[in-house]
């Protein structure tokens, strides 16, 4: 049997808080995601757990099946539809507000921008109601994630806040708890309003029941509003099956957790596609080139869901983005069987092993030439590989249950930018100083340019 240090595809990394099989080779990466017992995430996501719980992302066996299978219904191509309104309202007002920051040629910070229209787009399609990000970039609600978010990088990377009983005597520890005070309360707060209209709506279907109206008193909340928010779904859900089966903590956890997810993901792959274009002007060109045959020179006709049917380049381009810059460059996983490699090693029983997705999307056994930036990699049939070896959004099991609203709301944010700008980056992509928060972030920035068309 091979050693550990003898072989490069998976390494392991020591520390005194324990050690990590790191798998850096889509062959062995395989193994682990076609398991389908162990689907438990590994330690390091306890860095989410105080805001997240117990939600989809972070439950484990039975109850993640259970959950898994309820909260499927909520991201049908339908439902997602309906969201498209969102999605170009807010990418509409982004680019109102890049287009006076950017007069006069002045750098902007593209991944601010985005960051707080995804915030706003998320806040309105999970709980139907508006975080303000873009017109408040100071907004309470806006700050605390921006504090989790750095109060979790900085304990990281001090040693000695690893163990409990130091980080709850830190000052760090105090200023999460009033983050996560701010980010409980807001959902808690917009949880109990919504449902309070839910209930009320519902009585007022069962009385319109009782004269005969023709309803569906199971379907009436999908029938009472145009459109509805991740949350009213949740509440749905929990009249259905009650609350023994979702309570209200759930709903709240389920919330947080598609806030999160999809917030940080979009506005990180996203950003990241728009650095990217800059920095190749000749791939800059077929994507305006492809949006103009769909809208000419319409710069402000909201994007439709054929419309995003059209854009084939575009979405080649958010692919080999997502292969280069994955939004979640490491993933990790305790396991509870032994998984046995192809040479013979075992990733043992108990272990706790990450994936390093980032290396993983420049295995050479994969993809051909795999530094390079080439969309056209992922025209059909062009090169072969499989859905166990490109895994932005994870694969297998728990592979990412919003990947579809994601696409779509990342082709509108990018089509409405690059309909009205042209990008120049401002900085070379060798420069970016990459570092993985809870999602891939250049500590440098992403400085550019934009050129009105």
């Amino acid at each position: 049997m091979s050693s550990w240090s003898e072989l490069s595809s998976v390494v392991k990394l020591w520390s005194p808080f324990g050690s990590v099989l790191l798998i850096l080779e889509a062959k062995d990466a395989k193994k682990l995601l076609n398991s389908k017992t162990n689907i438990s995430k590994g330690k390091d996501y306890n860095w989410v757990r105080p805001w997240l719980g117990e939600g989809l992302l972070l439950s484990t066996g039975e109850k993640w099946e259970n959950r898994r299978k309820m909260l499927n219904p909520t991201f049908h191509f339908k439902i997602l539809e309906d969201f498209m309104h969102v999605f170009n309202k807010e990418s509409q007002k982004m680019v109102d507000i890049l287009r006076k920051e950017s007069q006069s040629g002045n750098t902007v910070d593209i991944h601010n921008f985005v960051t707080r229209c995804a915030l706003d787009i998320i806040c309105v399609t999970a709980m139907g109601t508006s975080s303000n990000a873009q017109d408040f970039p100071d907004g309470d609600y806006t700050k605390a994630i921006n504090d989790y978010r750095r109060l979790t990088k900085d304990r990281s990377l001090r040693p000695w806040l690893r163990f409990e009983t130091t980080w709850k005597l830190s000052s760090l520890y105090q200023r999460q708890q009033e983050s996560l005070k701010m980010l409980h309360g807001f959902t808690t707060q917009v949880i109990a309003k919504r449902k309070a209209t839910f209930l009320r709506e519902k009585e007022q279907a069962a009385r319109e029941d009782q004269f005969g109206e023709e309803n569906d008193t199971e379907m009436i909340y999908f029938k009472s509003k145009k459109r509805l928010a991740f949350l009213d779904l949740l509440l749905q859900v929990q009249v259905e099956k009650g609350e023994k089966e979702l309570s209200d903590v759930d709903i709240r956890q389920e919330t947080d957790t598609f806030m999160l997810g999809e917030h940080d993901t979009t506005s990180s792959s996203s950003s990241f596609t728009l650095f990217v274009l800059g920095s190749y002007p000749q791939f800059q060109e077929k994507v305006h080139e492809e949006l103009d045959s769909i809208f000419g020179n319409d710069k402000h006709r909201p994007v439709t869901s054929e419309d995003l049917n059209r854009m084939k380049y575009l979405e080649m381009v958010i692919k080999e983005s997502l292969r280069l810059y994955p939004p979640v460059p490491f993933i990790q996983r305790t396991l509870s069987t032994d998984i046995p490699l192809d040479d013979g090693r075992i990733l043992p029983k108990g272990a706790t092993v990450g994936i390093f997705i980032y290396k993983i999307h420049k295995d050479a056994d994969v993809f051909k030439n795999p530094e390079e930036f080439r969309p056209e990699r992922f025209l059909p049939g062009l090169e072969s590989y499989d859905a166990l070896e490109y895994i932005p959004f994870s694969a297998g099991q728990r592979n990412c249950i919003g990947q579809k609203f994601a696409m779509m709301e990342e082709k509108v944010i990018l089509s409405t930018v690059l309909r009205n700008f042209k990008v120049k980056v401002m900085m070379p992509l060798e420069d970016l100083k990459l570092l993985s928060e809870i999602t891939l972030r250049s500590d440098n920035g992403l400085p550019v340019q934009l050129m009105e068309r």
